[in-house]
């Protein structure tokens, strides 16, 4: 009986997570205003570059949203994330890079490195971006 609750305890919490994780994203969304019809923003800055990029990218497809919108800032992509968000944009995602026009020489809208302002409380574009709110981790 001690085993059945602790079993129902953990995949109950691993339930939970899910769906917090999920409302995370969508309170980052409503939090900063992120414009037009964008349903989520992933910033992957230099921090999160080599194997640490497929993973993200993993995480993405697990969102239940129909479109994010992908920020890449000072990232060199290796050639399976370049795959990766290929398919991605071809699945109604919308991804930017800013680095060497990686995302130009895709196909994919180019950027400037972008954060979020916590002051206005909105995205806005910035030349540096040592003051970013890490979203990756923070809404995935």
């Amino acid at each position: 009986m001690k085993l059945f609750l602790i079993c129902l305890i953990l995949i109950l919490s691993s339930c939970n997570k899910e769906n917090s994780n999920y409302r995370t994203v969508n309170s980052y969304i409503e939090k900063f205003k992120i414009p037009g019809e964008m349903k989520g923003l992933l910033i992957i800055s230099e921090k999160y570059c080599g194997p640490c990029q497929e993973s993200t990218i993993n995480r993405i497809w697990e969102l239940d949203c129909k479109e994010v919108v992908i920020i890449i800032s000072g990232t060199t992509l290796s050639s399976n994330l370049k795959n990766e968000l290929e398919k991605l944009s071809n699945n109604g995602f919308v991804v930017f890079h800013d680095k060497e026009n990686m995302g130009e020489r895709m196909g994919l809208p180019l950027a400037k490195p972008l954060y979020v302002e916590f002051d206005n409380q909105k995205v806005v574009n910035a030349s540096n971006y040592e003051n970013a709110i890490d979203l990756p981790l923070a809404c995935i």
